[in-house]
């Protein structure tokens, strides 16, 4: 019976993975970096305000922020004095469990990867300070000052910006795809 569900499957071809919260364990960073500003005013930052900001980009959180909690600062104040905080604490992000294994055998099946998320570059390389050989992995990483990208989080475009950007794109593999996938890292 098992055999005969497993037929009703197609191979995975390529495979876009978010970042934050999924390969790198940045949420409780972001949690951190949010309470510690929020604090400067008095206000609590909440699991209930921080679960609607996630995936939002940061100027589109900044402002919900600012409204949801009165903060008497701008929105942009509020994202400089993130940074702050960010650029302490982001550089220290570790890979979530799994992550590593994960990619490691989707690169050995010569499965493409790549990596869509709504961090700004700044931002994404401070993430991944650390781990510059892990995402050497992907065949390219949309984040979110690319400009194809018009809408973020939870709007799709992030996602399909990202899957135009592979060579051939998702609908099409073949042997020289497969074989270009091949590192000397994962074999």
């Amino acid at each position: 019976m098992a055999a005969a569900a497993c037929s009703l499957y197609q191979s995975v071809t390529h495979v876009i993975f978010d970042m934050d919260g999924l390969l790198l364990d940045t949420e409780k960073l972001y949690t951190v970096a949010f309470e510690e500003v929020c604090s400067h005013y008095s206000k609590k930052f909440t699991w209930e305000l921080k679960s609607v900001l996630m995936g939002m980009r940061a100027a589109d959180g900044a402002k919900l922020i600012c409204k949801k909690l009165e903060l008497p600062i701008t929105p942009e104040q509020l994202m400089e004095e993130l940074r702050v905080v960010e650029r302490r604490l982001f550089p220290s992000a570790k890979l979530m469990p799994g992550a590593e294994k994960l990619v490691c055998h989707l690169a050995k099946h010569c499965v493409p990867m790549a990596v869509g998320t709504s961090s700004m570059k700044a931002m994404l390389d401070l993430k991944t300070t650390n781990h510059k050989k892990f995402f050497s992995s992907f065949h390219h990483v949309i984040d979110g000052d690319h400009p194809d990208v018009k809408k973020s989080k939870p709007a799709p475009d992030t996602f399909l910006v990202c899957a135009q950007k592979f060579e051939p794109p998702p609908n099409v593999t073949d042997e020289k795809t497969c074989r270009c996938w091949k590192s000397e890292q994962h074999t």
